[in-house]
């Protein structure tokens, strides 16, 4: 392997095997070719100067009778087409920064002073400038730099009248939705140089932008307010540790309701469907009004029915959002140490001896301070009270019966010395409200 011949042999077979693999890769003559890898097209920027110098005898023009004009220009500068509208406006001009590069504008018909204003306004909207007239001064201002006090105020009723390009303050009063919903909805309407702030403790949303930004978001807020877009919805909140009852009145403060929430009987359930058709003709009725113009916020409805413990709801999608977590915040058990007590339901009838059922079971309801679990019922037949209730209300209950229907009587005899028997039982008669005094000796 050392030897001369070897070593030649061996250089010969790898410039041989140099030989092949350089041809492989060679391709043959007439075989197609591998396509290229195109290179991505840079993006054509505009010339930081025209082609063409600008005409000084575009900037000569002025209004003719009418206050109307005719205007295009074709390279001119900034500063000095915005020199021109402050003079031909006969306003004073501030600006202490414009666009870089030139402007061409063309226009095929006469225009007012305003129209022309705003013509050159959308272009620095554009460029992120924007043109602001206060009184008498022109300004010119980029808008990242701009102190919002300086944006004038409009009111939405307005904006129709605005010229489209106007850059304002607006502030929109909310109804059936909540100001953080609407500015999180509206964020996509507004332009780059658009800013929206909700005011969550008026539900009010000021947006900054171009009046034409501002239309849109102002129809779109009546459409979501108007009869047509409220998305009502009726619901039930069944409740275990309060009374529907006092859900309900809680329920009216918050919301500011009047009285014209009703309670559905306890043992009619007729009187339920019933106030709640009526409530559903009412809510018709309301949204026939709201249709033919801007009325007051939709209504609400809340019906307690206590044979359920529970509340019927009849409200728009945000204001049912606001009912759901009050009622969950009211609806908690006040002294978790009875639970126990509390979760064991048993049923118990007392008979009555002297007491009338009906009077019972109203006294029951009003003071008994019972829990909304428990359930009362008259039995006319036995003359006695059924209860649905936990071990501490079963005490309760027993406690006030035993009392009120005289089952805790102790017999005893009086010997009477100086008066005689009769007359005493008169008197005590009278005064406990089962005697005449006509009949008394």
């Amino acid at each position: 392997m050392n030897s001369p011949r070897s070593w030649i042999s061996l250089v010969v077979a790898l410039a041989i095997w140099q030989c092949g693999v350089l041809q492989a890769d060679d391709p043959k003559p007439g075989s197609p070719q591998p396509p290229e890898e195109e290179a991505e097209t840079p993006n054509v920027h505009r010339p930081a100067t025209p082609a063409v110098p600008p005409d000084p005898e575009e900037l000569q023009n002025r209004p003719v009778e009418g206050g109307k004009l005719r205007f295009n220009f074709h390279g001119q500068p900034w500063p000095a087409v915005i020199e021109w509208l402050a003079d031909i406006s006969h306003l004073s001009l501030d600006w202490q920064e414009l666009p870089s590069g030139f402007v061409n504008l063309r226009t095929e018909r006469e225009y007012t002073l305003d129209e022309a204003r705003d013509l050159i306004n959308r272009q620095l909207l554009d460029r992120g400038f924007t043109m602001l007239k206060d009184g008498e001064i022109l300004s010119v201002v980029p808008i990242k730099k701009l102190d919002p006090s300086l944006v004038p105020w409009m009111k939405p009723e307005e904006l129709a009248a605005a010229q489209p390009h106007d850059f304002v303050r607006v502030v929109f009063a909310l109804e059936t939705l909540s100001a953080e919903a609407a500015a999180s909805e509206l964020k996509s309407l507004l332009s780059p140089n658009g800013k929206l702030s909700p005011l969550k403790s008026t539900n009010r949303i000021e947006v900054m932008d171009a009046v034409i930004n501002l239309r849109q978001i102002q129809k779109l807020l009546v459409e979501e307010q108007s009869a047509e877009g409220q998305d009502r919805q009726v619901r039930e909140f069944k409740l275990k540790h309060v009374r529907a009852t006092e859900v309900q009145q809680q329920l009216q403060k918050l919301l500011g309701l009047d009285k014209s929430s009703t309670t559905a009987a306890a043992n009619d359930p007729a009187t339920l469907v019933q106030q709640m058709t009526q409530l559903i003709q009412k809510n018709a009725g309301a949204a026939g009004a709201n249709a033919g113009g801007r009325g007051g916020p939709p209504p609400v409805y809340l019906v307690a029915d206590p044979r359920d413990n529970s509340i019927l709801v009849n409200a728009p999608v945000e204001q049912m959002a606001v009912i759901t977590q009050a009622v969950r915040m009211l609806d908690t058990p006040q002294e978790k140490s009875r639970s126990l007590l509390r979760d064991n339901i048993q049923t118990q009838v007392y008979p009555l001896i002297v007491a009338d059922p009906e009077t019972v079971l109203s006294m029951l309801k009003e003071l008994g301070d019972l829990e909304p679990a428990t359930k009362l019922q008259v039995d006319r037949k036995r003359r006695a009270i059924v209860v649905q209730a936990s071990i501490s209300d079963q005490l309760r209950i027993r406690l006030l019966l035993d009392k009120v229907d005289g089952k805790a009587r102790s017999f005893r005899v009086l010997r009477l010395q100086k008066v005689p028997a009769d007359y005493v039982a008169s008197a005590i008669d009278l005064v406990m409200g089962g005697g005449d005094g006509t009949k008394r000796p």
